[in-house]
């Protein structure tokens, strides 16, 4: 599982928190899961239930990765020091990542909904709200500077420093084919991108490499109870744009000045259902998710329509 680096420019609100971008394909590749052999960094134990907690506890899962600090071009540099902690959860000794910007979070209940911290002095802190499942997790990704952080906010109409509020970064996807191989002979499918391709429809056109998530456009977004700031969607060149209704083909919005306490975001489309897809927590109906705003930081829920 890894964050992509999305847009040009502001649109990095997009990596405000980790897996804002990702696909459930995505997940169940990096997590060993099924989909294929050749689906990238597969954690330890990723094909089973996760190893047993420690002390006769239930079961356990980790959470592992490399994390960088995000850079408008190229490739930022391994983000060290950083510190990932588990809310409500004092059992699980918080983890800093290593000169190399790796981590590894280790003993996290499987199954269970998690509010995941990652905190850096001078970086937005992120929070990450998502159901561990069963199965190890290797989660990369990216922190934004404060600085950059102001230019977003500043950007959305929000205060900043956030004072003891918090915001939300809200996104949703649709599934669209992936491009095939050109060249691709009838029989030579390839797994490379964690979901195994056909490997007997390659045709002209190639083997089917399988779907991607991309931005959803026509949607609006909403939060309970209202308040705050937002939505506010970004432009299809990835700036927020206080007149926009609805997204763009980039899919984010972002809510802004939340007072601490637990929300539900709600997505809507005119002619697609939707339902959550990594972040966030079930809500009351399908196309609503729970979460949490925490003073400081930014929370994140994503979907997937069809």
């Amino acid at each position: 599982m890894h964050v992509p680096n999305p847009f040009a420019a502001v649109a990095l609100v997009s990596v405000l928190v980790f897996c804002a971008g990702c696909s459930s394909d995505d997940a169940a590749a990096a997590s060993g899961g099924a989909g294929g052999t050749g689906g990238g960094n597969a954690g330890a134990g990723g094909t089973g239930g996760g190893s047993g907690g420690a002390g006769g506890g239930g079961p356990t899962i980790s959470y592992s990765g490399t994390f960088t600090e995000f850079a408008l071009i190229g490739t930022g540099a391994p983000l060290a020091d950083a510190e990932f902690c588990v809310l409500e959860h004092p059992e699980i000794p918080c983890v800093k990542t290593g000169a190399d910007g790796k981590y590894l979070l280790d003993g996290v209940p499987a199954n269970a909904e998690l509010a995941i911290t990652a905190t850096k002095a001078g970086f937005q802190g992120n929070l990450v709200l998502a159901v561990s499942g069963d199965v190890d997790q290797v989660v990369d990704g990216f922190m934004i500077n404060n600085s950059l952080a102001q230019i977003v906010y500043a950007g959305s109409g929000f205060s900043w420093p956030l004072n003891n509020e918090g915001s939300l970064l809200a996104g949703v996807f649709h599934k669209v084919p992936k491009a095939g191989p050109a060249d691709a002979g009838a029989g030579d499918a390839s797994a490379s991108d964690g979901g195994s391709a056909d490997a007997g429809g390659a045709g002209a056109g190639g083997a089917d490499a399988g779907t991607k998530n991309e931005g959803l456009d026509g949607a609006t977004f909403s939060v309970t109870p209202a308040s705050g700031k937002g939505p506010v969607y970004l432009s299809a060149g990835g700036t927020p744009d206080q007149g926009a209704t609805e997204t763009s083909t980039q899919g984010f919005s972002l809510f802004g000045n939340l007072p601490p306490g637990e929300y539900e975001v709600t997505v809507n489309h005119p002619t697609k259902n939707c339902g959550i897809d990594l972040l966030g927590w079930p809500g009351s109906k399908k196309n609503a998710a729970r979460v949490r705003v925490q003073p400081d930081f930014i929370a994140a829920a994503t979907f997937i329509c069809e």
